[in-house]
C-alpha cells in the first residue's frame, strides 16, 4: 500500500530539508510528485517512491548546478534507485561541467558506469566526489 504525504510531512522524515526547498525542487521539476496540486487548496502529494528521490535530490542540490540535477533525477534516477550505493564525480576544467555516476550493488558486486553530457558551469571548479548510501537512506526513510 502506497502512503501519501504532504510537503511538511516529507520535511520532518528527510534531516534539513525545508518545505520552501523541496516547493522550489518541485516547481523546477527536479521532483515530479505523485499527485500534483489540482488547484488552490489541494496540496501536493508525494509517496514513498517519491521519499527516497527526494532525499536523494536534496543531498545533490547543494553541488550540482540545476540543469545537471534535473537531468539526472528526470533522465537516470530510476537506473540507479535500487543500487546501494552511488559514488558521483563531478569534474570541471575550463568552465565545461562533466558528470559521471558508478552505481554498486553491494550484494551482488554489480557495478554499472555512466557519464552525463558536459555542461558549462562557470561556477565549479575542480574535482568532488560525492558517495550517497541509498540503501541506508531507504532504511532510513522506512520504505
Amino acid at each position: 500500500m502506497n502512503r501519501f504525504y504532504t510537503a511538511a510531512q516529507v520535511a520532518e522524515r528527510i534531516p534539513g530539508l525545508t518545505v520552501r526547498a523541496l516547493i522550489d525542487m518541485t516547481e523546477k521539476g527536479i521532483i515530479h510528485p505523485a499527485m500534483d496540486s489540482t488547484g488552490q487548496g489541494s496540496p501536493r502529494q508525494y509517496d514513498d517512491e517519491n521519499l527516497l528521490q527526494i532525499a536523494v535530490a536534496f543531498a545533490l542540490r547543494s553541488v550540482l548546478p540545476p540543469a545537471a540535477l534535473k537531468s539526472f533525477m528526470v533522465n537516470d534516477f530510476d537506473r540507479v534507485r535500487e543500487y546501494d550505493l552511488l559514488v558521483i564525480h563531478i569534474w570541471t576544467e575550463k568552465k565545461m561541467f562533466q558528470l559521471s555516476i558508478d552505481a554498486v550493488d553491494l550484494k551482488n558486486n554489480a557495478p554499472i558506469s555512466y557519464l552525463l553530457s558536459p555542461t558549462r558551469n562557470p561556477a565549479l571548479l575542480g574535482y568532488i566526489d560525492i558517495i550517497l548510501h541509498v540503501r541506508q537512506m531507504r532504511d532510513d526513510l522506512k520504505i
